[in-house]
C-alpha cells in the first residue's frame, strides 16, 4: 500500500503506517498516523484518508441511492469508447455516424462533450503526461483517469465514493485508489505535476476548498484543468437548482447535482492570483456579452481572457472548464478535519443494500428534515434527493417512483395515515428503517389509504419512511405518484380510548 505521499488529516504530518490485513475487504483502523495517532480505514482494498461529517449528508444520500448499483467494464470497453469517441468527432455527418453499424460504442453525447473539453484543455501539454504524477479528483469509475494511463502517466484515483471506488479498484487495478474529499486532499504539498477533475466540481460541497487544496498538491509549472461544471450568474439563487433538477430522474433518484455560482470556482483563483496563471473556457454559454452585443446562446468551447471577461461571465450561466498553471506555491496551510461523524468502515458496512444504508443513515439527518410539514410550501436540495417534486399545492405532493421521509415520533404517536394515487397503478411497496411494512397493487387512477404500525420504529430517535413504486416506467410521467392528508399520531381506538377517558371525569362530576 504506497502511502509514501499521504498525509494525516487531522495533524498534517506525513509518515502514515499500514497496519492492517490486506485480505480483509473492509477493515477499521487499518491505517495509523505516527504523529498524532489517528486512524483510518481500508474499504474493499482502497485507503480511505479520512471520514465523513454531518455537512456531507447530500454526498452519502447519494452514495446510498448507488449501494445496489454494481459496474463491470474494462480497459479494453474503455479504448473501444475512446476510438468511437474520436471517430464521432471526426465525422462530417455525425447522424449518419451513429446510425451506421459499430456505433453501439459511442457512449453518449455527454462524455463526447466531456471528451472535447479534455482533448482541448490537454492538446498543447499532452506530450508532458507520459512519465508524470497525476490526480483525478472525484474519480468515480476511474473512466477520465484511465485517458492519463494510455498517455503514460502515473494516475492516482482520489473518490468520495467507497461504492465507486471498489468498482474502480476492481475494473482499473493499474490506477492507484485512494479514499477522501476534495476539500481535505490527503496529499502532501507539491505531490503531483496534473490534476484533473473532470465533471466533479460541482458534486463537491466546498468548492472554493477544493480548488485551494488541487492547487495546494501541484508542483510549479503543474496544471489543474476542470471540465463540463454547469455554473449559474452570481446573481441568481438556489432555487434556479430546484426549478432545474425538479423533474430531473437522477437527481429524484438520489444524484447530488449542483449549479453553482461562478463565485464559486473564481474565489480561490482570486485569493492566489498572484500564484497562478488561469484560463477560463464555456462550453454552452448564455447571456454572454461579445463585442458590445448581448449573445443569448454560444454553443462552441470558447476560451476568455481572464482579467477582462471575468466580470462579465459572472453574469452569464453556462458550462465551464479551466486550466489554471501554478507559478509559485500558494501560501495556503493545508486543511485538516478535527471532528467526523461517520467512519468510512462503519459507512461501508451500511452499504449491503440502498435500504439499509438510507435507514442507517436516518440518524445523520439534518435536524431541519426532520418532521417537516406535508405536503409543505416549498422545496430544497435534499427532498429533491428524496424523491420529491416541488410542492404545487396544499392538498397533495408529487413523487418519483420512490420517496422518503424522515421522522420522529413520540410515545403516543403508534401510526402513520395517508393516501396514494398513481395514474397507472402497480406494485407498491412500504418500507420503514429499511424493513418492508407492507407490499401491495395500487388501483389506477384511484386514492389507495394506508395506515401503517410505527410501534416498531425508534421514539425519539430519528428513522426513515420509504414509498416505492415498483414499475420501471417508460416515460418520467409513469413514475409519478401522489400522496395526501398525511397524519402521525396514534391509532383509532386508542385515540377513542383516550377522548373518553377525558370526557369521563366531567360527565360524573356534573352527575
Amino acid at each position: 500500500m504506497n502511502l509514501t505521499d499521504c498525509r494525516c488529516v487531522r495533524c498534517d504530518a506525513g509518515g502514515l503506517v499500514w497496519t492492517g490485513d490486506s485480505t480483509k475487504e473492509i477493515h477499521r483502523e487499518a491505517i495509523t498516523c505516527g504523529t498524532c495517532g489517528a486512524t483510518y480505514d481500508a474499504v474493499w482494498g482502497v485507503p480511505f484518508i479520512g471520514h465523513y461529517e454531518r455537512d456531507d449528508f447530500l454526498g452519502l444520500v447519494e452514495i446510498a441511492a448507488n449501494a445496489d448499483d454494481y459496474h463491470h467494464f474494462s480497459p479494453s470497453m474503455l479504448d473501444c469508447w475512446e476510438e468511437a469517441l474520436r471517430s464521432y468527432h471526426e465525422a462530417a455527418d455525425k447522424d449518419a455516424f451513429l446510425a451506421k453499424a459499430g456505433s453501439e460504442n459511442f457512449p453518449g453525447v455527454t462524455r463526447y462533450n466531456e471528451w472535447v473539453e479534455v482533448t482541448s484543455l490537454t492538446k498543447e501539454i499532452i506530450g508532458r503526461l507520459r512519465g508524470s504524477q497525476v490526480l483525478d479528483v472525484g474519480a468515480g469509475l476511474g473512466i477520465d483517469g484511465y485517458r492519463h494511463v494510455v498517455a503514460g502517466a502515473k494516475v492516482t484515483a482520489l473518490e468520495f465514493s467507497p461504492v465507486l471506488a471498489r468498482a474502480g479498484a476492481r475494473n482499473l487495478p493499474m490506477m492507484r485508489w485512494v479514499g477522501g474529499f476534495s476539500h481535505i486532499l490527503p496529499f502532501a504539498q507539491g505531490s503531483f505535476d496534473f490534476v484533473f477533475a473532470n465533471a466533479a466540481q460541482h458534486h463537491m460541497r466546498d468548492i472554493p476548498a477544493a480548488i485551494s487544496e488541487m492547487l495546494r498538491v501541484l508542483r510549479p509549472g503543474g496544471y489543474l484543468i476542470s471540465t463540463c461544471d454547469p455554473y449559474r450568474a452570481d446573481h441568481k439563487g438556489e432555487e434556479l437548482e430546484l426549478q432545474v433538477f425538479n423533474r430531473h430522474p437522477d437527481v429524484l433518484l438520489g444524484v447530488n447535482e449542483r449549479i453553482p455560482r461562478l463565485a464559486e470556482f473564481v474565489e480561490a483563483i482570486e485569493r492566489h492570483r498572484k500564484c497562478v496563471s488561469p484560463e477560463l473556457f464555456t462550453h454552452a454559454l448564455r447571456n454572454a456579452i461579445v463585442d458590445g452585443r448581448r449573445q443569448k446562446f454560444i454553443p462552441e468551447m470558447r476560451l476568455w481572457d481572464y482579467g477582462s471577461d471575468v466580470r462579465m461571465l459572472r453574469q452569464t450561466s453556462g458550462s465551464l472548464a479551466m486550466r489554471i498553471r501554478l507559478d509559485t506555491p500558494i501560501p495556503d496551510a493545508a486543511r485538516v478535519q478535527a471532528t467526523y461523524a461517520i467512519r468510512v468502515a462503519d459507512l461501508a458496512h451500511w452499504m449491503t443494500s440502498q435500504t439499509e444504508a438510507m435507514a442507517k443513515l436516518s440518524a445523520f439527518a439534518p435536524e431541519s428534515a426532520v418532521n417537516t410539514s406535508f405536503p409543505g410550501t416549498c422545496s430544497d436540495k435534499l427532498q429533491l434527493l428524496n424523491g420529491w417534486l416541488s410542492p404545487t399545492g396544499k392538498r397533495r405532493r408529487q413523487a418519483y417512483r420512490r420517496a422518503r421521509w424522515y421522522l420522529r415520533r413520540r410515545r403516543d404517536q403508534t401510526r402513520i395515515s395517508f393516501e396514494v394515487r398513481s395514474e397507472l397503478g402497480g406494485p407498491f411497496t412500504l418500507l420503514v428503517n429499511g424493513g418492508p411494512v407492507t407490499a401491495v397493487s395500487l388501483p389506477p387512477a384511484e386514492w389507495k389509504s394506508f395506515s401503517v404500525d410505527l410501534s416498531g420504529a425508534p421514539f425519539d430517535e430519528t428513522f426513515v419512511m420509504e414509498m416505492r413504486l415498483e414499475r420501471e416506467p417508460r416515460e418520467f410521467s409513469d413514475g409519478l405518484f401522489s400522496v395526501r392528508r398525511r397524519r402521525i399520531g396514534e391509532s383509532g381506538m386508542k385515540r377513542l380510548v383516550r377522548a373518553a377517558r377525558a370526557i369521563l371525569p366531567s360527565a360524573v362530576a356534573s352527575g
